[in-house]
């Protein structure tokens, strides 16, 4: 005769990495993005901050030296908001914005009155200035104009996504691609290029002026990848025969 014994194996199954969203300023809520707990404000020389019922409205258009926007981090370099999400190029992220360029004028063909600055968790990163007719690079420490793609970002509120993965970033607008290119590293000027997990939306040179309507900053990153354990039966056949009893 032969015994079946069912047994259990214990198994397990990675399950696929999910995406985390965090939104840093939200139009909608009606409020100022440095009342939402994630970004600061900061304006000089006469920069005017407007804030409405689904976006905020930043105008540095006065003078070439008024400068201000809005960043992940304090003008001292720190945190806004201890939780923000780390920027980890190795496993990739995504930083959204929901805007649109008003007026753009730059005394310097090296500088843009509006840029968007992200730097990773290890300073690699990218800077990118917004012209009425082009969208460009900063080329590396030495800020000048990198490379460029003609594209008009004054048309309407448009959502752009840079993504970022290892030593590379595309920047989609709408869903569709502007632009790629490589990561750079510009801490050898200095502060703020030695922030780690900087975002910033704004004006930040003297040498240019703009204004910007703005509804929207989030970041995605990738959840770590689960563990799902579970048991797996077997059936265990023996060949071992049952001696009957002799009468």
């Amino acid at each position: 005769m032969r015994l079946f014994v069912v047994g259990f194996l214990v198994g397990s199954l990675i399950l696929s990495t999910r995406a985390s969203a965090v939104t840093l300023y939200d139009g909608s809520l009606g409020t100022a993005p440095s009342s939402q707990g994630w970004l600061s404000h900061y304006t000089f020389n006469g920069g005017t901050e407007t804030v409405g019922a689904t976006k905020t409205t930043y105008d540095a258009s006065a003078a070439d030296n008024t400068q201000g926007g809005y960043s992940t981090h304090t003008f001292v370099g720190t945190l806004v908001n201890p939780s923000s999400p780390v920027l980890d190029r190795t496993t990739g992220y995504t930083v959204s914005v929901d805007l649109k360029l008003l007026s753009e004028n730059h005394s310097s063909n090296d500088r843009a009155g509006l840029s968007l600055i992200v730097l990773s968790s290890d300073h690699q990163g990218i800077e990118l200035g917004f012209w009425n007719n082009e969208i460009w690079e900063q080329s590396g420490p030495a800020f000048t104009h990198g490379l460029g793609t003609a594209y008009d970002p004054t048309a309407a509120i448009k959502t752009y996504d840079l993504v970022v993965s290892g030593s590379n970033y595309t920047l989609l607008g709408n869903g569709s691609p502007i632009r790629s290119g490589t990561l750079k590293d510009y801490s050898t000027f200095g502060f703020p290029y030695t922030t780690t997990n900087w975002i910033f939306v704004g004006d930040d040179t003297t040498s240019a002026r703009g204004a910007f309507e703005i509804s929207r900053l989030a970041v995605t990153v990738p959840e770590p990848a689960g563990m799902l354990l579970f048991l797996l039966p077997v059936a265990v056949c023996s060949t071992r025969k049952i001696r009957l009893a002799s009468k």
